[in-house]
C-alpha cells in the first residue's frame, strides 16, 4: 500500500493555530509569508537527506481557511488532504 508523505488542513487564526500544534506536538513551524499564501510548513518529524520521513510518521503544512473552494468560497466539508507516493 501507499503510504501518505504529506498533509495540508486549513487554519483561520494563524497565532491560535500555530501556538496549539507547537504546545501540544511540539512540531516546528515555518509560515512561508505572503509570497507563498501565507503557507505554513508544520515538521512533525526528522526526514532523511532526501527529504522522505520514516514509514509512518508525515510532516505538512496548514493554509488560510479562506483559500478553500472555488472564489474562496469555505467548504466546510473539505478539511484534509492527503498526498501518497507509488
Amino acid at each position: 500500500m501507499n503510504p501518505v508523505v504529506h498533509f495540508e488542513m486549513p487554519y483561520d487564526n494563524h497565532e491560535r493555530m500555530v501556538s496549539f500544534y507547537q504546545f501540544a506536538f511540539g512540531w516546528r513551524m515555518q509560515n512561508l509569508g505572503d509570497e507563498m499564501g501565507n503557507y505554513i510548513l508544520a515538521t512533525t518529524t526528522e526526514t532523511d537527506e532526501h527529504g522522505i520521513a520514516d514509514p509512518g510518521t508525515i510532516n505538512g503544512g496548514f493554509f488560510p481557511g479562506s483559500q478553500i473552494g472555488p472564489h474562496n468560497i469555505p467548504l466546510l466539508s473539505l478539511r484534509w488532504t492527503i498526498y501518497m507516493t507509488r
